[in-house]
């Protein structure tokens, strides 16, 4: 090489630019901050939020991480417990929807757990066992929309009768100060006449927000509305109770303190239990069945507030259907509660399932941040300097199919009277819900 060009070299390299950096932090950045970048937003069970950030330079008052990357490559996060990272250690899924040209994701998955087909029996539930047949037991139907109910009743009480179902959960406006039933005489009307077929009419309400300590009294106020309605109307038209369907590991932040966000669950229904008067259901989610909760079964601290569990056991595999139900029927029949198996009827579309296998660079990268950690999707492969990183191997399809019967209505129909008959024997079995059904 020449002098000359020998020479240029060391210029370039004096004057080339540095590589880029970003700093991550979970911070409370103001609105519109210069440089910065809201990655995801962190909810807390008190109702304040934090954001993940990642900005061209350290903010103050922030505990933030350095890292060799652009904040412009980072496509998705995630952040998560240390306990989950160190299980992401076999490879990672990335359960989600392909949207507009990007890649959405909504679930880590450890690849150890991809199958998940079955839930373990928690806590003794084996040692319960069905008893003697009984009579045929009960279906329900939830209808979210007032207007149903409202403008449309033959119409529901016909979709009622093509299910042979002798309930129905439905949406209940109250005034805007939440004193009492927007529409009292229309409800009477209308529940008296489903008490004329048979028909029990149930309230449901929900909101993943409702476990906020903001929200938490508006329930409770649409509770006592509920039951002041029932004591100003003769028996055939009061409603036979109130299903909450609140769902909090919906709010951003529940997977990074779960025992937070369910000890405001709890509170929640304790406030609403009192002012009910009224039989109270709560819809769970399946994996609920083995949830931990200070050191036991979380069902077991769910039992005193409660009068029904429906569980939202959206699955289409008959035995994924049994399996995930049996520790809930277990459960209640111990605790001397009532359970109702939901199925879902809803649309539900295809994800995809991104499989990331541990390697030395990769798209997907794994980074300590403080006493949490961090996913990150970008938009190639790198190699971190700190943490590791996961290399991209296939996707594979999550149908929605397997969740849901809604175009396969047929095979509902012929699976139903099949359940019911495995089910019977449990005391604890007071039938079988469906949701995602409506009247056209």
């Amino acid at each position: 090489m020449s002098r000359f060009l020998f020479r240029l070299s060391w210029v370039l390299l004096l004057v080339a630019p540095q590589a880029a950096a970003a700093w991550l932090g979970m911070c409370a950045p103001e609105p519109g901050q210069a440089g910065v970048r809201v990655l995801e937003i962190v909810l807390k069970p008190a109702g304040t939020a934090v954001a993940l950030v990642a900005s061209d330079e350290p903010l103050r008052d922030c505990a933030m991480t350095e890292i060799a990357l652009a904040k412009e490559r980072i496509q998705w996060t995630k952040v998560i417990t240390r306990v989950a990272a160190h299980e992401l250690a076999g490879g990672v899924i990335l359960k989600g929807v392909d949207r507009d040209g990007r890649f959405a994701a909504n679930e880590v998955i450890p690849l150890k757990d991809k199958a998940r087909a079955t839930v373990s029996h928690p806590h003794g539930a084996e040692s319960v066992s069905p008893g003697p047949i009984r009579a045929t037991p009960h279906r329900a139907l939830w209808i979210w929309r007032p207007e149903a109910w409202q403008a449309q009743p033959d119409k529901l009480f016909a979709l009622l009768a093509a299910y042979a179902a002798d309930s129905v959960f439905v949406t209940i406006p109250v005034t805007a100060d939440r004193t009492r039933v927007a529409e009292p005489g229309a409800l009477e009307h209308f529940v008296k006449q489903a008490s004329g077929r048979g028909v029990r009419v149930w309230a449901v309400a929900g909101d993943a927000r409702a476990v906020l300590p903001a929200e938490r009294a508006r329930y409770a106020e649409r509770a006592s509305a509920y039951a002041e309605y029932n004591r100003s109307v003769v028996a055939e038209a009061r409603l036979a109770g109130l299903q909450l369907d609140i769902e909090p590991y919906l709010n951003p932040g529940y997977d990074i303190d779960t025992e937070g966000w369910l000890s405001a669950y709890l509170d929640t229904l304790a406030q609403v239990r009192a002012q009910a008067e009224m039989p109270l259901d709560v819809a769970l989610p399946y994996w609920w069945g083995a949830q931990a909760y200070r050191g036991g079964l979380f069902l077991d601290h769910l039992a005193p507030l409660v009068d029904v569990v429906t569980v939202m056991n959206y699955r289409t595999n008959r035995q994924q259907i049994l399996d995930f139900a049996e520790p809930f029927l277990a459960w209640a029949a111990r605790s001397r509660r009532n359970v109702r198996i939901g199925l879902e009827t809803g649309p539900i579309p295809d994800e995809s399932m991104r499989v990331f296998r541990s390697s030395r660079d990769g798209e997907l990268w794994l980074l300590p941040l403080g006493e949490y950690a961090l996913v990150l999707l970008l938009d190639a492969p790198l190699t971190p300097s700190a943490g590791g990183a996961f290399a991209y191997s296939h996707t594979t399809r999550w149908r929605g199919s397997s969740i849901t019967f809604r175009d396969n209505l047929s095979a509902l129909r012929e699976m139903l009277p099949l359940l019911e008959t495995e089910w019977r024997g449990w005391k604890s079995f007071s039938g079988v819900a469906l949701h995602g059904l409506d009247i056209p």
